[in-house]
């Protein structure tokens, strides 16, 4: 019963999280997304892809695999639905825990119960809401990639296989982790220590093993750098050289984002506080124990450790320039989170080893190791729920923005709303048009884009004793211009409606859209009226010019749109 309650507290990290992307999750394109996979998809269905694009540079990654990962998806599933590459992005991450509970078994010599602890601990980092920007972006999987890949190798190279099937798995897997993101090329050099440790046992094994790793990383190297070149919109490296102090402020502020709560000061803080655990554990490694049982156990985790140490000094290098905050971007905490993920383990390994040592030795260093121990479990008990819940709260944010996106999205050929697509989708408006509308010929945005400026063609009939909203005022400015306002909400779902539709109507009854809003004004007054919370922020408010109206035009009309399902519902009319 004991075993199973752990097993629970396991998993109830990825239950939640699960829960979290089925709820908030959104099958819209965004930003990268319409390079790759978005222009991968148009070149296969016109039969224009080549090599040569299959291997091209986007930003800093040669996207090999993952463009042909989203060209099988298009094809299985019919459609392009980014949500596949979220659910990918978890399976991912699923792997990564099952990975490092089979390092744990080979490691951590303890019971069951204290290595459940243990990925316990690991389970709340993996899962955490607090790398919501990655978990609701699809393309995005491909940052999941190298932890998962570099884990599975370690896994194959403790495991009791041959070591020329260590050698080529080992090899194969990073060479996946090259061609999906940059951060790839590191697989290369943390996975190599935990080779040749195993493969140092023959002389011989250990010369070929060397050997064929480096002639293999080097063809990797040679392949990926062809032609390479440095993305024109990243600021240069020169940036974090000149400024050591700020690269140092960044680098610390990397390490300690996965538990900061957004909170540059904390996060510093917490860097500092990480540096000086890894120092510790250098500290005992080099000057107490040169146990090589011990150093078999703690390379996989000083493996992982490292892979998001290199990651903080890429990231420093190359993103400096954008300023120390950008650091605390939710994106990079899925790089940053394994350095604490690897120190749980390390500080239990060697808590476990000092337990081991001679009285006197345990006199000197227990008191340090508790000390570790306790700083680490403090850290996680009082700051992972402020994380928690800033998490959760950024997913509903981040769930409306994309739902408003894509209702601009659908509406782009009826309201080419530019600031929305470039703020929502992607900073390329006639870029998006144009491919939007390749895709949405091979049938591969869903639901399609709309055609039709009648509001008539995608409305549906409202139920008497439903209320999708108020045209509260629609006041004349002195500048030409006017201002309507109101409230709009989806009782489908619960939620403000994730966009306003506003139209005018001719003689004819016909409306016709020609601005879209975003609900995202507070009404405490609708929520105290209907009774439900979620409809707080409900209110819209939109100012435009007169001259988007015709003369023949006899109201404005305001409806409640369902991107998800593309139907508008009307609520008022307000005649001009």
């Amino acid at each position: 019963m004991k075993k199973f309650l752990f097993k629970l507290l396991v998993v109830i990290p990825a239950v939640i999280l699960g829960f979290l992307l089925w709820k908030y999750g959104v099958d819209c394109p965004f930003w990268d997304e319409w390079v790759t996979p978005g222009s991968t998809l148009v070149q296969f269905n016109f039969g224009q892809l080549s090599w040569e694009h299959l291997f091209s540079q986007h930003n800093e990654s040669r996207k090999f695999f993952p463009r042909l990962l989203f060209i099988y998806l298009s094809r299985l599933t019919t459609n392009w639905n980014t949500q596949y590459g979220m659910l990918i992005s978890f399976l991912l991450s699923c792997l990564t825990t099952f990975n490092l509970y089979y390092l744990s078994k080979h490691t951590l010599k303890s019971s069951d119960g204290y290595r459940l602890t243990c990925l316990t601990l690991a389970s709340m980092l993996i899962f955490s809401p607090m790398q919501r920007e990655n978990w609701l972006w699809g393309l995005q999987m491909i940052t999941f990639i190298p932890i998962a890949t570099i884990t599975s190798a370690l896994v194959i190279i403790y495991a009791a296989n041959p070591i020329v099937i260590k050698l080529l798995s080992s090899a194969a897997l990073a060479t996946f982790a090259t061609f999906c993101f940059a951060n790839g090329i590191i697989s290369w050099v943390v996975i190599f220590p935990a080779l040749y440790l195993v493969a140092s046992k023959n002389r011989r094994s250990l010369i070929w093993i060397t050997t064929g790793w480096l002639l293999l990383f080097s063809l990797n190297v040679t392949v990926y750098f062809h032609d390479y070149h440095r993305p024109g919109h990243h600021p240069s490296i020169m940036v974090a050289l000149t400024q050591p102090f700020k690269a140092i402020a960044y680098y610390l502020s990397f390490l300690g984002s996965p538990l900061a709560v957004r909170q540059l000061i904390l996060s510093l803080i917490l860097g500092i506080v990480i540096c000086l655990l890894i120092a510790s554990i250098c500290w005992y490694l080099l000057k107490i124990n040169h146990n090589k049982l011990l150093i078999y156990h703690l390379v996989p985790w000083l493996s992982i450790l490292s892979y998001t140490l290199i990651s903080a000094v890429i990231t420093t290098a190359g993103r400096l320039g954008f300023g120390i905050e950008q650091s605390l971007e939710s994106r990079y905490v899925t790089f940053s989170t394994y350095g604490l993920v690897a120190l749980i383990y390390l500080i239990a390994i060697i808590n476990q080893e000092v337990n081991h040592q001679p009285e006197a030795i345990q006199r000197n260093y227990r008191q340090i190791i508790n000390l570790m121990v306790k700083i680490f479990i403090v850290a996680m008990l009082l700051l992972y729920p402020f994380n928690f819940i800033y998490g959760i709260k950024a997913f509903s944010v981040t769930h409306q923005e994309r739902l408003f996106g894509k209702s601009c999205l659908s509406l782009i050929n009826v309201v080419p709303d530019q600031a929305c697509i470039e703020r929502y989708i992607y900073p390329n408006f006639a870029e998006v048009f144009e491919r939007a509308n390749q895709l949405n010929s091979m049938g591969l945005l869903q639901p399609s884009l709309l055609v039709s400026d009648r509001l008539s063609d995608i409305s549906r009939d409202n139920l008497p004793q439903i209320s999708y909203g108020f045209f509260d005022s629609l006041t004349v400015g002195q500048d030409n211009s006017y201002t309507a306002s109101g409230w709009s909400v989806l009782p489908l779902y619960n939620t403000p409606a994730h966009a306003v539709i506003l139209a005018y109507q001719t003689a004819d009854a016909v409306d016709h859209p020609f601005a879209i809003v975003k609900p995202e004004l507070m009404r405490e007054d609708v929520w105290h009226a209907i009774g439900k919370k979620e409809y707080l922020h409900s209110g819209w408010s939109k100012k435009f010019s007169a001259e988007l109206i015709p003369p023949n035009a006899l109201a404005i009309s305001a409806w409640s749109f369902d991107s998800k399902l593309a139907r508008a519902y009307k609520f008022q009319s307000i005649k001009l």
